[in-house]
């Protein structure tokens, strides 16, 4: 049926808002990297992912087989993919004194910044107080 120019059924609205809510979590880490997001920028950087890509084509090219290359290049990638990233994880290592506790900077920057989605932060909410 033809519908006139701005009547737009309750389901196509629904749907439209819902479309938009789930593309924010894949824009949301390019957002933050322009300091637009929510996020630290800790949080959002890109992963290298090219030394896993050349073993991936590596496999690919020596085997001929796309099964075999799943197989062992997926796992090539796991290995490699960690490895890869390393120099960026490295300073989040590192030893920080805060307030007389030892910890490392990547569990400071855990500790500072609230996920909101997380059972500890489910229970200080339905505990009703502020740590």
């Amino acid at each position: 049926p033809v519908r006139a120019l701005g009547q737009v059924p309750a389901a196509h609205r629904r749907d439209g808002l819902r479309r938009r809510l789930d593309a924010r979590p894949v824009g949301e880490p390019a957002l933050s990297i322009l300091r637009l997001g929510l996020f630290p920028l800790n949080f959002v950087w890109p992963a290298t992912a090219i030394p896993g890509a050349i073993l991936l084509d590596c496999v690919l090219m020596l085997s001929r087989s796309y099964l075999l290359t799943g197989i062992i290049g997926g796992m090539l990638w796991g290995v490699v993919f960690y490895f890869g990233n390393w120099p960026m994880l490295a300073a989040f290592h590192l030893p920080v004194n805060h307030n007389g506790v030892l910890l490392s900077i990547a569990d400071l920057q855990g500790f500072e910044y609230i996920r909101t989605g997380t059972p500890e932060y489910i229970r200080i909410i339905e505990r009703g107080t502020l740590r």
